[in-house]
């Protein structure tokens, strides 16, 4: 067969034809895949950068269908790689929407979460966390919440940040008896603008205020405090003397504090409280009231014990050492220290031992009490005093005589008692009875006789 032979014009409208026909199949292809439903994920976002552990936390994804019909898609969305969530949508043709599903992170850590592959953020999962919620120049609040933390052992929370203020609370440690909880904490720089009742007895100076809001979960704390140097030096409060204060009523109960770090700007304090609704940080002083002092003496064994007692009162809002020293002759002679709740009044009794007789001026932290003359009688190596006793001479009301022989008269070395019997009722039985018998023998005797009817009697 002869290859027929075209002109060219025959080959420039064949082509032409050609053409026209693979636009004509190109536009319907394209005008089908148009058509058809084409959904993808563009991305999306986390609730937080931070999450807690057992907390629902959401993640929202975006979907958009680039088709002109409707269409469904199945989003999945892992962590690190494992799925944690499905769920199946539907996006109209030309539109997009947004699905938002709650996790659950059973374990700290940090996390890539993605969603059919495109990355939607990375979190950062923690048992506990401390957020401010609120701050002022006076305060600064702040939310801690706990999420699965140990109930078995105290669990350190840090606390944010804070410059240029009087004080701030570091670290925050608790005790806990619930594995989760929020607490609401506020720092107050300007105590007086707290609604707590400060305490305002002599000596004391409150440098700042801690309120907790909720308790519950939690059976102590052990707080980290930085304090600003210059702020204890306005308050005229020495490194080694703040302390933190637990409010009990109306009273204040000092918290055993030590220094845990000195910085070039700050001290850092540490306390642990078991009642910590609200604390203060600074210095309160007890206040000590002393009653009236006795003075008296009682003979021992070889010589005789001055004895001081007084009553001590503290009227302060906390409870306090009251350190009593008693001289003699100018002398220490013994000294103690007994603890004051505050409100309450405890008895201080001091005494020494003195085997030489003379005068002893007594004294009570520098108070005189009053003096005792001790004579030689007294401190014989064999005292006529019965023990306990008090003699001597006190040369202050009250005193108890000078206390020479005993007071019912009987010869010393006489038993007080015979077969239970009161001694002197004894002697004065046997006195009576003889009088008796010699009264009876007188009778007798003047009825005897040589007259008639006398009758002869001998003894």
């Amino acid at each position: 067969m002869s290859r027929q032979k075209r002109s060219p014009g025959d080959t420039l409208t064949r082509a032409l034809q050609f053409g026209a026909v693979a636009m004509l199949v190109a536009g319907a292809v394209i005008g089908t895949a148009a058509a058809a439903p084409s959904l993808v994920v563009t991305g999306g976002h986390l609730e937080s950068s931070e999450a807690l552990v057992g907390d629902d936390f959401n993640v929202t994804v975006r979907v958009v269908n680039v088709g002109s019909s409707g269409g469904g898609l199945t989003v999945d969305i892992q962590r690190n790689g494992t799925k944690i969530a499905s769920e199946r949508v539907v996006v109209p043709g030309d539109s997009d929407t947004r699905i938002v599903k709650s996790v659950v992170f059973d374990n700290p850590g940090t996390y890539r979460i993605t969603a059919n592959k495109e990355e939607i953020g990375i979190v950062r999962v923690k048992r506990a966390t401390a957020q401010v919620t609120n701050e002022t120049n006076a305060s600064r609040s702040m939310a801690i919440r706990t999420g699965g933390i140990p109930t078995t052992d105290p669990y350190d929370i840090d606390i944010p940040a804070a410059e240029n203020r009087s004080f701030a609370i570091e670290r925050w440690t608790v005790e806990a008896s619930e594995d989760r909880f929020t607490q609401r904490v506020t720092e107050y720089t300007t105590p007086s603008a707290s609604s707590v009742t400060l305490p305002d007895d002599e000596g004391t100076s409150v440098l700042g205020v801690v309120t907790v809001g909720s308790s519950g979960g939690v059976d102590a704390v052990r707080m980290r405090v930085a304090v600003n140097r210059t702020a204890l030096r306005d308050a005229g409060i020495e490194t080694d003397a703040l302390a933190l204060y637990a409010q009990n009523g109306s009273t204040w109960t000092e918290l055993e504090t030590s220094v845990v770090d000195e910085r070039t700007d700050a001290v850092v304090y540490e306390a642990r409280a078991a009642n910590f609704d609200t604390l203060v940080l600074g210095t309160i002083q007890p206040v000590f009231d002393v009653g009236e002092t006795n003075l008296r003496t009682v003979p021992t064994t070889d010589g005789r014990r001055i004895v001081v007692e007084t009553a001590v009162t503290n009227s302060g809002s906390v409870a306090g050492d009251y350190e009593a020293t008693m001289t003699v002759n100018g002398e220490s002679a013994n000294a103690s220290v007994t603890r004051v709740p505050p409100g309450q009044q405890r008895t201080v009794t001091l005494a020494t031992d003195v085997t030489s007789a003379g005068e002893y001026r007594v004294a009570l932290n520098d108070r005189s009490v009053g003096s005792v003359v001790i004579t030689e009688a007294q401190v014989a190596d064999e005292p006529t005093d019965q023990p306990g006793t008090d003699t001597g001479t006190v040369s202050q009301p009250g005193g108890d005589g000078d206390g020479d022989g005993d007071s019912d008269g009987l010869p010393a070395g006489l038993p007080a008692t015979v077969f239970g019997i009161d001694t002197v009722l004894v002697a004065g039985g046997v006195a009576v009875a003889l009088l008796v018998f010699f009264g009876a023998l007188a009778v007798m005797r003047r009825g005897s006789g040589d007259g008639p009817g006398g009758s002869d009697f001998e003894l």
